[in-house]
């Protein structure tokens, strides 16, 4: 019955904490990025000429390898409206929306901001007469948005994301980008590994940049112990009521066996062990779910949770706990 229960409620536990994380984690960052994508600042210092950028990106099968934004900003409207045109690398670095999809191809527009109301899925989106796709995702009305416009040599999350409630159409339909004569962002721009190759033996500068999963931010850090905390908090409220609670009771239940063994000359600690037994396997289990989970979800950043430590901590309490009990119900049964 304890084993049951135990490991029931750590399973809801890890499902609810794997929610949050979720919810938590997807504020301000990607919710799906390419893991080796680097973000490289002032690109085109020096010579390099940023007119033919573009072009020779879509003419030499880069496309899939290196990331620009061009955007264009409309100041004469009631609200600002940003338009921007993603290439297809930059599709690959998908934004948590409030509803729908991420695009998937040139004929697909994400909106944000007031057109978060004003557009519903599946409405047509024109500019004039000119049709440059359907509504297939909703940012919301507070969302955030790299626009590859920040530059500097300790980047992390705070620095590059971009949180506003302007107004904001998303696409990689062209037509957009000639409509308003957009150029490339020149502040930065994302490459893989093999973009990046390619990019240095084309003589762009390429010095400054930083490998995107590798960067960091003070409010990621924040939200993330916030989440081990919690969890941290619920996993002890879990432990206290499916284990201390259920021995309370099974210990008292079987209390007349227990005098019986205590007479036959099984000492105190003789008979906590017993009732520990399915406990430690409890524990043994919970930890190895732990660790499972903790790869899963978080990778590479287990190092920094505090659950192996409550679990050997919660290992002696309970013991002791299972002691004294055993201990006050033999000598009620005595007196």
């Amino acid at each position: 019955m304890i084993f049951m229960y135990f490991n029931l409620l750590i399973g809801l536990l890890f499902y609810i904490n794997h929610e949050l994380f979720e919810i938590e984690y997807n504020k301000n960052i990607f919710v799906d990025f390419p893991t080796n994508s680097m973000y490289i600042c002032a690109p085109f210092d020096g010579d390099i000429d940023d007119h033919n950028f573009i072009q020779m990106v879509d003419h030499t099968n880069l496309n899939n390898h290196v990331g620009y934004v061009c955007s264009y900003l409309e100041h004469e409207k009631e609200f600002l409206e940003q338009y921007v045109y993603l290439n297809e690398y930059m599709l690959k670095f998908e934004y948590p929306l409030q509803q729908g999809e991420w695009l998937k191809s040139d004929d697909e527009v994400i909106v944000g901001g007031n057109f978060s109301s004003e557009y519903k899925l599946g409405d047509s989106y024109y500019i004039g007469s000119t049709y440059i796709g359907t509504v297939t995702g909703i940012l919301g009305k507070e969302y955030s948005f790299m626009f590859l416009n920040v530059g500097g040599e300790k980047l992390n999350y705070k620095n590059i994301f971009t949180k506003s409630s302007e107004n904001i159409l998303i696409t990689n339909n062209k037509k957009l980008w000639d409509l308003f004569n957009m150029k490339v962002s020149t502040r930065a721009i994302m490459a893989d590994e093999y973009g990046y190759e390619k990019l240095e033996a084309e003589g762009y500068n390429l010095r400054n940049c930083e490998y995107f999963n590798e960067m960091q931010g003070d409010e990621y850090d924040v939200r993330q112990t916030h989440v081990n905390r919690l969890m941290a908090v619920l996993l002890v409220c879990s432990m206290i009521f499916s284990s201390f609670y259920l021995l309370y009771i099974y210990i008292y239940k079987n209390a007349q066996d227990l005098r019986i063994m205590w007479e036959q000359g099984y000492s105190y600690a003789e008979l906590s062990v017993c009732f520990s037994v399915s406990l430690f396997m409890d524990v043994i289990v919970s930890y190895i779910g732990v660790r499972i989970y903790s790869l899963k979800v978080f990778e590479t950043d287990i190092i920094n949770h505090y659950v192996y430590d409550i679990l050997l901590l919660f290992t002696a309490i309970s013991f002791v706990c299972i002691f004294a009990l055993t201990v006050n119900v033999i000598a009620k049964g005595v007196k």
